[in-house]
């Protein structure tokens, strides 16, 4: 029997695509490789169906053959859509909904092409001829064999388009790749569909599975270069050699596919060594990291190692949304210096807050002890006062005495709030008259503002109780210093102190008067310790920058807050916001 040269070729070709199905599935382990090897397979056996049929001389033989051919072939288009998918999009495209559907026209196939009975749906009014080389099979095509050809056009054209349309926007390093597996899929779809109406070299013999096989070198070629080795194929000497983290890169079934130069040095282990490896045996004495390796992502994990040191993991899936990542990146950072010195910061930081706080009770602790000297300078200072002095004496006098009045409000103001740092600062609960205590400060300011020649009235809501339960002397130092401050930065006009009644216990303190204003830039530094609105403002006025601060957080202390609104040149208004609740039915008044 002499064969013809179709012969040999069909079989070298099937041996190329089993060799190409071989290395997909073995060396390259990415998303896209695993439908496009299953896709050879059947290339492969397409291929030695070919070579059978042009071997064979009877009808009967040449029908069987055909039967096969119609059985495996509706898959390779699919299979080859799959892959195509997976590539651009990086995830499956026959999930379990469009996989029982696209089954449909292929099982169908495989019922009607086995069943005599529906035979005519297949293929129609057989016979057997001959051309210049070996005998052919002439029939006439059936309607399931249209659906059927029409099933194949329909995938191979998708996923050539979705080739085509992810080309178009792939970056530089990716078109190359992607462009040589649209070709390894346009050439085979242009032979088959010229086949299908009718035009062939040779007569009878369809040549798409042969150009397959010779063009899936170029889809192996595409594949090959989505590859973990060039994880960053512009720049990957400069991006992964270079990373102080080690990285490693590992497929599906946990064998290393790449690792830098610093995992190289970290496991004292030659690349080449490690490649093809299970992960396991590098990550010997690492057992926190093996462990997460059972998860399938991970960020910023601490992990201590035998060797000592502690290094931070993170676990990477690729691609990151595919519900069974092909392969997955470890990264790990030796973090050892950086704990070491945090946990020094975090030592130094502690030291600072007890020597602060130490700091804060002793201030606290020393009130009376500061404070008592400066009382008894100002007592004789009163008292000298009432001896014959002359006139120079007396003005000498009345400088020490007021020098020393605002050294005791500095002093009471810096050890009020090391106090209140301190938490030594507390707030009394007993009932008082809110009428009194807003007249006394009205009355202790009003000798300040008659001087400046300014009108001070105070005015409280009718709805107002005036027995409150609270801290009367708390809310007159916060109302004072708000009053006080009114005075200080009005130079003409009027200050008014009103009371209002807010929401459940809360009592609305607001302060108005119509001095130089606050720039709007500069309100935020009012509640700053040791800071003002302006630093020629403590030139200019005098104080200590703490009023504020102490008023709000004796404020804040009594469930309440200050807010202020100014317009330069207008006015200020001060918001002391408190909780009062009604004294009821006590009878014991704090006066």
């Amino acid at each position: 029997m002499s064969f013809a040269w179709q012969f040999f070729v069909a079989l070298i070709a099937s041996g190329l695509a089993f060799a190409l199905s071989a290395i997909a599935y073995r060396r390259v382990q990415i998303l896209a490789t695993r439908p496009y090897a299953i896709a050879l397979v059947l290339v492969g056996i397409w291929c030695i169906l070919a070579a059978a049929e042009v071997s064979s001389t009877t009808v009967a033989d040449k029908v069987l053959l055909l039967k096969l051919r119609f059985t495996i072939l509706p898959f390779v288009p699919l299979l080859f859509a799959e892959a195509v998918h997976r590539l651009v999009k990086g995830t499956r495209f026959l999930v379990r909904e469009r996989l029982y559907l696209s089954l449909i026209i292929p099982l169908s196939m495989l019922v009607v092409a086995w069943t005599p009975r529906l035979g005519s749906l297949w293929i129609d009014d057989i016979r057997l001829t001959r051309n210049s080389e070996f005998a052919v099979l002439v029939y006439r095509v059936g309607p399931m064999t249209i659906v059927y050809f029409t099933f194949v056009a329909v995938f191979a054209i998708t996923a050539l388009y979705w080739l085509a349309a992810h080309l178009r926007h792939a970056p530089p390093w990716s078109r190359r790749g992607e462009f040589l597996m649209f070709m390894s899929g346009l050439l085979p779809t242009a032979v088959n569909g010229l086949f299908m109406v009718g035009w062939s070299p040779t007569m009878g013999f369809n040549y798409t599975p042969i150009v397959l096989a010779f063009t899936a070198w170029l889809a192996i070629w595409a594949l090959l270069g989505s590859r973990m080795d060039d994880l960053a194929p512009v720049a990957r000497v400069l991006l992964v050699e270079h990373l102080k983290e080690c990285l490693i890169v590992i497929d599906s079934r946990g064998l290393v596919l790449d690792l830098n130069r610093a995992a190289c040095r970290a496991f004292d282990v030659a690349a080449k060594v490690a490649l093809d490896r299970p992960v396991q045996r590098l990550l010997r004495g690492w057992s926190g990291v093996t462990n997460l390796l059972e998860q399938r992502a991970v960020e910023n994990v601490e992990v201590e190692v035998s060797a000592g040191g502690i290094w931070e993991c993170s676990i990477i899936p690729v691609p990151e949304d595919a519900e069974e990542p092909s392969a997955r990146i470890i990264l790990l950072r030796d973090v050892t210096e950086r704990k070491v010195a945090d946990k020094l910061v975090q030592q130094a930081r502690e030291e600072a807050e007890n020597a602060n706080r130490a700091k804060g009770r002793f201030l606290a602790t020393m009130s009376h002890e500061v404070r008592t000297p400066m009382n008894g300078v100002i007592g004789f200072l009163d008292l000298l006062k009432t001896t014959q002095l002359s006139e120079e004496q007396a003005d000498y006098v009345n400088l020490i005495a007021d020098s020393s009045q605002s050294l005791l409000c500095i002093l009471n103001d810096v050890l009020d709030y090391s106090k209140i740092e301190a938490g030594g600062m507390q707030i009394e609960h007993l009932a008082f008259s809110l009428r009194d205590v807003v007249g006394r400060v009205c009355r202790l300011q009003l000798p300040a503002a008659k001087l400046k020649g300014l009108i001070l009235e105070s005015k409280l809501a009718p709805d107002v109780e005036d027995i409150v339960v609270g801290d009367s002397l708390r809310l007159g130092q916060i109302l004072t210093n708000l009053v006080s401050n009114a005075v200080k930065f009005t130079s003409t006009g009027r200050i008014d102190l009103l009371v209002k009644r807010g929401e459940g216990d809360a009592a609305i303190f607001e302060v108005i008067d119509t001095g130089i204003g606050i720039q709007s830039h500069q309100l935020s530094r009012l509640f700053k310790p040791f800071a003002q609105a302006d630093s020629s403002t403590t030139r200019q006025f005098g104080g200590s920058g703490l009023g504020l601060v102490i008023a709000q957080s004796l404020s804040r202390m009594m469930g309440g807050d200050i807010t202020v609104t100014s317009t330069p040149g207008e006015g200020t208004r001060f918001v002391c916001v408190v909780n009062l609740p009604a004294a009821g039915d006590r009878v014991t008044v704090n006066r």
